[in-house]
């Protein structure tokens, strides 16, 4: 997996996508810093019978997207992560948010680690 800049372009799987004449095309980046402090957030689940709440820690995926994504190429309804992750539209819509926010967010870690 390559690390993620300001070029690389990310062609998701969802829906056969990578196999479409004209695929969706995502530019993405790496978040920075500030950005990557607020992709996460703890969720407390309450255990019964336990004192303590359970912390969950969450993955925002559409905060990822939608900081991620500088550009999108080959979607008839706009260029921009805004309108794509607000437009109406099937469940591989939903499909590919989180594909792309899930391979910005191991790329990062994957540069983290060399």
């Amino acid at each position: 997996m390559a690390n993620v800049n300001f070029s690389e372009v990310f062609i998701p799987v969802a829906h056969g996508n990578d196999k479409a004449e004209k695929p969706i095309k995502f530019h993405i980046r790496f978040l920075t810093a500030a950005e990557q402090s607020e992709m996460e957030y703890m969720q407390f689940v309450s255990v019964e019978g336990k004192a303590k709440p359970r912390v969950n820690v969450r993955i925002d995926s559409a905060f990822i997207f939608l900081r991620g994504v500088e550009s999108i190429e080959g979607w008839d309804g706009g260029s921009t992560a805004e309108e794509f992750a607000n437009a109406r539209g099937p469940a591989w819509m939903g499909e590919m948010v989180r594909e792309v926010a899930l391979h910005i967010k191991q790329a990062m870690e994957i540069d983290e680690k060399n």
